[in-house]
């Protein structure tokens, strides 16, 4: 028996998600609605696959996939959000995701990604399995980012406003622009 787990801030997301991945033979689903509602699950038992958001409230995705892959290096990580800037796939599929989904996706391409990524395979809407090798491998350069600039296209890639993203991070709004 598959064991899924699927961490999205909104319930109603979890809810839809854990309905349309259920309907798979074999699948048994578990919800959490916040990063540490999750890693602290992580003790008693650790699923196959995370379907995980970036926009996650406590620890956001970008830093929750970093502390998934190094203390579960084997757990096979799906992201499913609205967010698809080509910079967060890259980001994610670099530091571990087998696949990345848009929120919008319709029940099968959500059921095929999961089932791909569960065996192994790497599953996209956006990009091809041979990207997903090339960025994994190095064949594709994915450029260093640091710092402010890095934290910037963060909240950018979250759809975040430059006046959000200036008052979060006590920038002028002519640093950014």
């Amino acid at each position: 028996r598959m064991k899924v787990a699927i961490v999205n801030r909104c319930r109603h997301i979890c809810t839809s998600l854990k309905i349309i991945l259920s309907r798979t033979k074999g699948v048994k689903v578990s919800t959490y609605t916040s990063s540490t509602e999750f890693l602290t699950s992580l003790v008693k038992q650790i699923p196959d696959v995370c379907v995980m958001d970036i926009a996650i409230e406590d620890i956001d995705g970008y830093d929750l996939i970093k502390i998934l892959k190094k203390r579960y290096p084997s757990l096979r990580i799906l992201v499913i959000s609205q967010y698809r800037h080509s910079f967060a796939v890259n980001w994610m599929v670099k530091h571990g995701a087998k696949g990345f989904i848009s929120i919008n996706s319709d029940d099968d391409q959500i059921r095929n990604a999961m089932r791909d990524v569960s065996y192994g395979y790497h599953y996209s809407e956006l990009a091809t399995a041979e990207l997903f090798d090339d960025v994994e491998t190095g064949k594709v350069k994915v450029v260093k980012i640091e710092g402010r600039q890095k934290e910037t296209l963060k909240h950018l890639c979250m759809g975040r406003t430059i006046l959000e993203i200036t008052k979060r991070m006590n920038l002028s709004r002519y640093t950014i622009t």
